[in-house]
């Protein structure tokens, strides 16, 4: 999960995980959580359980996320009211299976956030994690999308615009969904991830 503090005092919970009761106490320690994003499928496991700490919190999801009975928005490539003054967004299109997600760009801080478009494994990483990251994602440690999704990309076009859009911010840090902040020279390590598909 990533914790954003948007310029109006509240939170915004991406990709929400277990929230606990002293993980709900720290939050709440530092703002009211108002938004909740369901930026991809498998990222929205802890949905109903985020609402239930946070109910007065407004949810955000993609198409490809099922939200049940939870009244939700769905995000696209413009960002809602809530956060336009802190991010921007990209839905990245293109790609099967549900792989589809919208990435954020927090201008404060010149973070690209994702979700599962790229993974970040590292020999730091459990055994298992690295087990499955050498079958799932191919050589490690680095930053990068996953070999095993690039088949899946039906749409080169459409895939390609989107990660253009995202090269056009002005990012320093990518903050991944599985493994470490790449905390400087993203802009270089997400062109990188991407050159199979960029020449």
């Amino acid at each position: 999960m990533t914790v954003i503090a948007l310029d109006n005092g509240g939170l915004l919970l991406h990709s929400p995980t277990q929230i606990d009761a002293k993980l709900r106490e720290e939050l709440c320690g530092l703002g009211p959580v108002v938004a909740v994003v369901a930026p991809s499928w498998w990222h929205d496991l802890y949905l109903r359980e985020t609402v239930r700490s946070f109910p007065e919190a407004r949810l955000y999801r993609i198409p490809a996320t099922w939200s049940g009975s939870l009244a939700t928005s769905l995000l696209g490539d413009e960002p809602p009211a809530l956060w336009e003054n802190d991010l921007e967004q990209c839905h990245v299109t293109g790609i099967g299976l549900f792989l589809d997600e919208v990435v954020f760009y927090h201008r404060a801080s010149r973070s690209v956030i994702v979700a599962d478009l790229l993974f970040n494994i590292s020999q730091n990483d459990a055994w298992l994690t690295r087990a499955l990251a050498g079958i799932v994602i191919g050589p490690y440690p680095g930053c990068r999308f996953a070999h095993l999704y690039r088949p899946l990309v039906f749409d080169h076009r459409r895939f390609r615009a989107s990660i253009e859009r995202i090269l056009s911010w002005n990012f320093d840090q990518i903050v991944v969904g599985h493994g470490a902040v790449v905390q400087s020279g993203g802009k270089d390590v997400f062109r990188t991830a991407f050159q199979w598909l960029l020449n």
